[in-house]
């Protein structure tokens, strides 16, 4: 079977998104998300994911060490943070992919009616020809509450903002 790396933004993104890559691949989930602040929030998404993917019986490997700190300066210095992230990202997921000889690569934050799609297929689609690892683009926003319906069954976190502190700020959470 086709071999998959499967970065995870969070467990209620998840759900529809392992529900069909399963179907065609095998699944190795990815956790890198430095954007995702404060610390405690952090935890609480990372915590929230591992019991999700642990129910769906896949292994969940980590990234490499990248502070909040780097991020913020790294976010603040360029003229689209969004674009900025999505890269930082989807870079660390497919070498993670490539690492472990896996022909393909993805993300749940194709289940997102919140993100920017357009922009995460291009920047997936340029990663993976620079890398050798096929970007797989799904469009799952139509299963997106069916999904967080499923984590919140599950017991999971279910955060309020997109996990950076700009995304927290535009959407006035204190």
């Amino acid at each position: 079977m086709k071999q998959l790396l499967l970065h995870h933004c969070c467990a209620p993104c998840s759900p529809s998104v392992v529900a069909s890559f399963v179907k065609r691949f095998a699944v190795s989930s990815f956790w890198f998300n430095p954007n995702i602040q404060p610390a405690q929030e952090y935890t609480s998404r990372y915590e929230s994911l591992k019991k999700f993917v642990g129910s769906q019986g896949l292994a969940l490997s980590e990234g490499p060490a990248y502070s909040q700190d780097q991020w913020i300066a790294a976010a603040t210095a360029s003229p689209d943070r969004c674009t900025f992230c999505y890269r930082l990202r989807l870079t660390e997921a497919a070498k993670a992919a490539q690492a472990n000889d896996m022909s393909f690569f993805s993300t749940t934050l194709l289940a997102s009616p919140y993100q920017k799609h357009d922009l995460i297929r291009d920047i997936g689609n340029d990663i993976g020809a620079a890398l050798g690892v096929a970007f797989v683009y799904e469009d799952f926003r139509a299963q997106f509450y069916q999904g967080k319906d499923i984590a919140r069954t599950q017991g999971c976190y279910m955060q309020k903002y997109c996990g950076c502190l700009f995304s927290k700020e535009e959407r006035g959470i204190k």
